[in-house]
């Protein structure tokens, strides 16, 4: 997996190899390793602090999480969370809140990332996989693929709201910030459709869109319309989320299920 962003002027990616337990930052204007960083076992995803310093590994085969240190490529002491993390998201006041989904037991655990301390774990569906974050950064809705749902969770109060079902096994949520005066949405991305939720007190349910194919993992453009949805076939496809019309399916073999669209350049 790898996450694109700029930290001191200098483009960089990090990166979990497959067989690895470690974190890999790489510069990606020249492709060059700048660090490896030791994590838990099998880490499984990252994420990266919005000030670009620090970047959160949830290390899957041993419940943790590893906070890596971008500037000094130095790892702090694993903190315990819950079983099987795989997804983790960052926001909350001052966007040092680190949410963790729990797969193994249906729940999210915040972690401070000022204090480094780990909060009490807050009960979401069955089997989390993957989070979005309002664009404000002040909740997130979880999406719990064993139980066909989405959970609201309030970043500041670290409480979670209503379960919303959303008719599909959700194997992904991205955020698309709003588009034609309406407020901002959680895309989820299930079965071979994508699933609309508002971020709103309403928490409003679209029909679903069909992909066409198998939606594994989806990301959307940053002030676009536009959602790019691994397939987990040979496909990734372009769906305009304003038509709800696919754009096109392009090649790219294997089997993608996860996409990132990197920021633009300021």
């Amino acid at each position: 997996m790898t996450l694109g962003f700029e930290a001191d002027a200098v483009d960089r990616a990090v990166h979990l190899p497959d067989t690895e337990d470690l974190l890999a930052v790489i510069d990606s204007s020249t492709g060059r390793v700048l660090g490896r960083v030791t994590t838990g076992v099998e880490p499984d995803a990252v994420t990266v602090a919005p000030n670009g310093r620090l970047a959160v590994v949830a290390d899957s085969g041993d419940g943790t999480v590893t906070v890596v240190n971008l500037e000094t490529m130095r790892a702090a002491p694993r903190l315990p969370v819950g079983p099987q993390p795989d997804a983790v998201a960052i926001g909350g006041p001052g966007g040092e809140t680190a949410l963790v989904a729990d797969l193994g037991r249906s729940t999210v655990t915040p972690v401070d990332l000022e204090t480094m301390t780990v909060g009490r774990p807050i009960r979401v569906g069955e089997e989390p996989d993957a989070i979005a974050l309002s664009p404000d950064g002040d909740s997130a809705l979880v999406a719990d693929l064993g139980s066909d749902e989405v959970t609201y969770v309030n970043l500041t109060t670290l409480r979670a709201g209503p379960e919303i079902p959303v008719g599909v096994p959700p194997t992904g949520i991205a955020t698309q910030a709003g588009s034609g005066g309406s407020g901002p949405l959680a895309w989820v991305s299930g079965g071979s459709s994508l699933v609309s939720v508002s971020f709103d007190g309403k928490h409003g349910v679209g029909a679903a869109m069909p992909v066409g194919h198998l939606a594994e993992g989806l990301a959307i453009g940053s002030g676009t319309d536009t959602a790019w949805v691994a397939d987990s076939d040979p496909y990734v496809t372009e769906v305009n989320l304003t038509t709800r019309r696919v754009v096109e399916s392009v090649h790219v073999g294997g089997r993608p299920t996860q996409i990132v669209i990197p920021a633009a350049a300021p």
